[in-house]
């Protein structure tokens, strides 16, 4: 029953998002910025705090955003095996606002994941506050465009970022583990 009840939630809150599209050019407009370009600038974002550090915690800084990324990637493509879903647009739930090949995987979303691995590992580098919270809300940005354009359902996304949470924080737990190996 419980299941029942949150797939509906789901759908209702994808529903509520996606259907603002298509109704004013302007938000359609952002949608699509948010869903297809915001991950470069969130990238370019990264890439600029990232060189900001000095050279000793920009190679352990690049070190830990790669490995977050590709744990997150590789297990978001597991997991899209394991529980593959399809994308709303295909079940009809959504207009697909964007180019997407149907047949490939909802859940979980990958530009969620990818976007909070590129920024969680930052975060703890960046000193000016305001920056850390562009940051955030960039990558909050890159998910929600995903639901507005069609494209994937809120759970995928609450799953992408749950992904990405747990391949930092396992990332930050090896190298944990590892400097007391070496000590």
């Amino acid at each position: 029953m419980f299941i029942q009840e949150l797939r509906a939630f789901d759908r209702q809150l994808t529903l509520a998002i996606h259907g603002l599209a298509g109704h004013w050019a302007i938000l359609d407009g952002i949608g699509w910025i948010l869903a297809v370009l915001l991950i470069w600038v969130l990238i370019g974002g990264v890439a600029y705090c990232v060189h900001r550090q000095s050279p000793e915690q920009r190679r352990r800084l690049l070190g830990e955003i790669g490995a977050t990324l590709v744990i997150a990637w590789s297990c978001n493509q597991v997991i899209g095996v394991l529980a593959f879903r399809e994308r709303p647009f295909v079940r009809g739930s959504t207009q697909q606002r964007i180019t997407m090949d149907a047949r490939l995987k909802s859940f979980p979303s990958d530009h969620a994941a990818l976007a909070m691995a590129l920024v969680l590992p930052i975060l703890p580098y960046v000193r000016r506050r305001s920056l850390r919270a562009m940051l955030v809300v960039a990558a909050m940005g890159v998910a929600v465009g995903r639901v507005y354009v069609g494209v994937h359902y809120v759970t995928d996304i609450l799953a992408g970022m749950v992904v990405a949470m747990g391949s930092w924080g396992s990332v930050r737990w090896l190298q944990t583990h590892l400097r007391r190996w070496d000590g």
